[in-house]
């Protein structure tokens, strides 16, 4: 796989993670509920150690666009 492709999905990986972590930090209800509050905890962890990298393989400059462009259509 080269590397750019490798670094698109990895990206939409880390977008779709932090998709998930919002959705269930929706449910957490004040981090009163224990399984939504680690899963959005772990969702989010997973996002910034995937966009960290995706950064590796694209600009940060572009990968930072994608990322706050799709998370901001939800």
């Amino acid at each position: 796989m080269r590397d750019s492709t490798f670094a698109w999905l990895v990206l939409a990986a880390s977008v779709l993670s932090e998709v998930v972590g919002t959705i269930a930090l929706r449910y957490a209800d004040g981090f009163t509920r224990i399984f939504p509050s680690v899963l959005s905890g772990l969702c989010y962890s997973a996002a910034i150690w995937l966009m960290a990298i995706a950064v590796r393989h694209m600009e940060v400059g572009l990968t930072y666009a994608v990322s706050v462009s799709y998370t901001h259509l939800r």
